[in-house]
């Protein structure tokens, strides 16, 4: 009984040690990857943003000098009689350099707009990729931890935590107030239900940690069979069959 409550005290400890870990890994990743990315990211927009905002109004200081020198030559040509035509074809041309440098401005501003998304997806990348590899790491120091329990130590787990399986199995079943069977098997039928739920929810609970509970369970219960000496059976006490050891 003392080598059980010891174990199970040591079996606490581990896991108070593997919760610090798996804390002491988040913050790590919080000093180390995700707020530098952060910082990275916002020092990227704020860059691409100021060279979008210049090169939007270089673009249109570019336009009005544009507008303005077409303009002048357009009244010059008009004042010195070089006749209606002259100052038509001025006033055109003037029109596409101001259409011209308009398509230039919006290009410019999509271009920044693009390099602005493509590096919010570059840091976005980088800090789900980093914090998938910590994910990885704390759940690798867990399954060490509890591969180091030992046979005995996992057999209690599963006993206590085999009652609430059978409970959440059940679940369903007891909300229902009225329930009617068609089936040749009649209400047989509902506890094999509740049966195959126990059973995908001990396949589940086995491939959580990466434990075969099946054949852990049949390990254990042969190494007892060998341990005990042949003719002893197990102690039964009011129909239930006592296991010690």
């Amino acid at each position: 009984m003392a080598e059980a409550v010891r174990r199970q005290e040591i079996l606490a400890e581990q896991e108070k040690v593997a919760e610090r870990q798996a804390a002491l890994i988040d913050r790590q990743f919080d000093t180390q990857v995700r707020d530098p990315a952060d910082a990275q990211r916002h020092a990227a927009e704020q860059e691409a943003e100021a060279k979008r905002v210049a090169r939007v109004e270089q673009a249109e200081a570019e336009r009005l000098a544009g507008i303005a020198a077409a303009q002048a030559e357009a009244e010059r040509a008009r004042l010195t009689g070089e006749g209606e035509k002259q100052w038509r074809s001025a006033l055109a041309e003037a029109e596409a350099v101001e259409g011209l440098e308009r398509g230039e401005a919006e290009r410019a501003r999509r271009a920044a707009i693009a390099d602005v998304v493509r590096l919010e997806g570059e840091a976005d990348a980088a800090v789900i990729g980093a914090k998938g590899a910590a994910e990885a790491e704390a759940m690798r120091k867990k399954a060490d931890a509890f591969a180091r329990y030992g046979d005995a130590a996992v057999l209690q787990m599963f006993v206590e935590v085999l009652p609430q399986v059978v409970a959440k199995a059940s679940e369903p079943l007891s909300a229902v107030q009225k329930m009617t069977v068609i089936s040749a098997d009649g209400a047989g039928r509902i506890s094999r239900a509740v049966a195959d739920n126990v059973a995908q929810g001990l396949e589940l609970l086995g491939s959580t940690p990466g434990v075969d509970l099946a054949e852990l369970l049949m390990g254990i219960t042969q190494r007892t069979a060998t341990a005990a000496e042949p003719g002893d059976a197990p102690a039964q006490m009011n129909g239930k069959v006592e296991i010690t050891g």
